[in-house]
């Protein structure tokens, strides 16, 4: 590890990034690799110098960083680009682990391209979904099917996932967190501070979904289910609706083949519906307010964790989720 990426850890990054202005870090000693950080644009670059005899690169598009080639003070760069604060420590680690690799003798262009290829879920390709999001869609989608043959067409007006909301689906006097999970237990992450806060005048309830992988013919698959809902929505408007909806989660261009290769599932047990409270195993904004001062100034704007619901809440059985949101 070079002395220069030696002395820089994500500590001093993070402190760095509760300032006002942007900050530059030099991570090899021949200044080929700078990271810079903008606190107020929300932005993290690492800036690559390329050399003459380094080949044309092609600049792949990526899901979450954007890459550009740019020349600055008669020099050619290709600069690295993301703007997703979950992202910041691993594309902190991906840049030293860059600088590393410079250190030990290769090139920085060189070095980068031996780097991205274990950093598969930063640079993974636009368009492209994670398994850990295929099975979130499989459980809000096979809510959809359930809701509409509970209560209709108009069950998609309600499926508020793709808008990025706390959760994924509001009724009128009710709010519908879905989670699925392969686990053996009923563990979730919860990746934001509101996802488990009801909304004023609205109860919340979570449905916790567990999926097994199975070989049969019965499994649950994105492309399955689609093909059975769009099949219900016999209003062209509300198949619209559907559609546009799906296409912010789901590319048109890979729609088709986003289960090829990835595993079957099915239900590995009756998924549970239970109320979320005060007496629920959560984190909420007034929580931190206990946890930590600096709440008390808004400063802690984001948090994840996980949680057993193993044991709790009642099972649905018949298939009928919004009549027991009460």
């Amino acid at each position: 590890m070079s002395g220069v990426t030696a002395l820089l850890d994500w500590s001093q990054v993070a402190a760095d990034l509760t300032g006002s202005g942007p900050i530059t870090y030099q991570l090899d000693p021949g200044s080929q690799l700078v990271l810079s950080v903008d606190p107020k644009r929300d932005m993290m670059v690492l800036n690559v110098v390329l050399h003459p005899n380094d080949p044309t690169p092609e600049l792949a598009k990526f899901k979450f960083v954007m890459v550009q080639r740019v020349t600055h003070g008669g020099k050619q760069y290709l600069r690295l680009e993301v703007d997703d604060k979950d992202l910041f420590v691993e594309f902190f680690n991906f840049s030293k682990t860059v600088a590393d690799n410079v250190v030990d003798g290769a090139s920085a262009y060189a070095a980068l391209l031996d780097t991205i290829g274990s950093f598969n879920r930063l640079f993974s390709s636009e368009g492209s979904i994670t398994e850990e999001s295929r099975v979130g869609l499989i459980g809000e989608l096979w809510v959809l099917k359930q809701l509409i043959d509970e209560f209709g067409e108009d069950a998609v007006k309600c499926w508020m996932g793709p808008k990025k909301d706390a959760h994924d689906y509001r009724f009128d006097d009710a709010e519908l967190e879905v989670k699925t999970t392969r686990s053996a237990g009923r563990e979730h992450k919860i990746s934001r501070i509101d996802q488990l806060q009801e909304s004023p005048g609205k109860k919340l309830f979570l449905l916790s979904i567990q999926l097994v992988e199975t070989p049969n013919d019965k499994s649950l698959a994105v492309t399955t289910l689609v093909s059975i809902i769009r099949g219900h929505l016999g209003d062209q408007s509300l198949l619209q609706t559907f559609n546009e909806k799906l296409a912010k989660w789901l590319p048109k261009e890979i729609e088709d083949g986003v289960d090829e290769g990835s595993p079957l599932y099915q239900l590995r047990s009756e998924p549970a519906l239970m109320e979320v409270n005060d007496s629920f195993p959560r984190l909420i904004p007034k929580s931190l307010e206990l946890l930590s001062a600096h709440q008390k100034d808004g400063r802690i704007t984001g948090l994840e964790y996980s949680i057993d619901v193993t044991g709790m809440g009642s099972p649905v059985s018949d298939g009928k989720i919004h009549a027991k949101l009460k």
